[in-house]
């Protein structure tokens, strides 16, 4: 596993709000399948096409990939047979990731380094768990509000606790600030 350094974390914490300040995707949950056609990607599940292609697709990549055609257009495929509803949003946030982030070499370790990195913050924002959850953050209530996995939760978790440590010290960056007043926030956990 790579480790990045702080200025690419905070670009791309930059680029997030940027992307969905610039998109006008601005309600959270955040809705991938919104975010990819306002950026002008094409979404694909691999259960439109026939059973041959989406074993061969499949045997590719189990969750899904992007691919650029000849033309400039960006094309995500998606697994959406016996996957659940987090998989796939986290599959499309990640293809979204590559494209933002202007990836040209997909599939290197600090390509999907940054990729991770840039899905798990747009999908749970560290500002809006802190901002939204206030006293009743935990891994349940995480993965509730932001529609996440167990396991994306407890890896929110751990992410805003390190996230929380350094707030509490410097307080909000200016990007988070410009998040929180642009996002309207859908609670969905009590």
């Amino acid at each position: 596993m790579i480790l990045l350094d702080s200025e690419t974390y905070e670009f791309i914490l930059r680029i997030i709000v940027y992307t969905l300040i610039d998109y006008d995707v601005l309600e959270y949950p955040i809705n991938p399948f919104e975010l990819s056609d306002k950026l002008g990607l094409k979404t694909h599940p691999y259960s439109k096409l026939s059973e041959e292609e989406e074993n061969i697709l499949i045997n590719f990549s189990k969750d899904g990939f992007s691919t650029e055609k000849s033309n400039g257009e960006w094309h995500i495929f998606y697994r959406d047979k016996n996957m659940n509803q987090f998989r796939i949003r986290y599959t499309l946030m990640h293809e979204i990731g590559h494209f933002v982030l202007a990836h040209i070499n997909i599939g290197g370790e600090k390509e999907e380094a940054e990729t991770n990195f840039f899905s798990r913050n747009i999908i749970a924002p560290n500002v809006l768990i802190y901002n939204t959850l206030s006293f009743n953050v935990s891994p349940q209530t995480i993965g509730e509000q932001f529609l996440l996995s167990k396991q994306a939760s407890e890896i929110a978790y751990k992410n805003y606790l390190n996230w929380l440590y350094r707030f509490k010290k410097k307080g909000y960056k200016d990007y988070e600030i410009m998040l929180l007043n642009n996002i309207k926030i859908k609670k969905l956990v009590a």
